[in-house]
């Protein structure tokens, strides 16, 4: 399980939905990202990531995108914040592998590649800041 994460983990960065800044998303003109995978067996990100899923069309996505923003911005260079949009062509592998079914939803993945944590619905960006302090990530 351990593995096949770092590799999910590997083709999001192979997308470019890494945090380069604002609003980076996981939309890319590549094939599937999962085409790419096979090759790395492991990958560690660099630092804790929080995978946003989300879809263009969702009310309760729009409602937490600009929390979203303000937590990406408040802690760059601490975790990494990736956006998933799930309308977009091969991204619902993303959310099978994570068992998503329902979005907004987050997932919390640590530097070492394994998933901390699950989080489902709108919330604050309180919230969010608690449950990233809870995982010991951020101050």
């Amino acid at each position: 399980m351990l593995i096949r994460c770092c590799c999910i983990l590997a083709a999001l960065v192979l997308v470019g939905c890494q945090d380069r800044g604002p609003r980076q998303s996981a939309n890319s003109q590549m094939p599937s990202p999962l085409v790419r995978s096979p090759s790395l067996f492991a990958y560690e990100p660099p630092r804790p990531m929080m995978v946003n899923f989300t879809r263009d069309f969702c009310l309760p996505c729009q409602v937490m995108a600009p929390r979203i923003e303000e937590v990406r911005s408040a802690h760059v260079g601490k975790i990494d914040v990736v956006d998933v949009h799930l309308d977009r062509e091969g991204m619902d592998k993303f959310a099978l592998f994570f068992q998503i079914d329902a979005v907004p939803s987050r997932v919390y993945v640590d530097s070492k590649g394994s998933v901390a944590g699950v989080q489902q619905d709108t919330c604050s960006r309180e919230d969010l800041e608690r449950s990233l302090r809870g995982f010991g990530w951020i101050q």
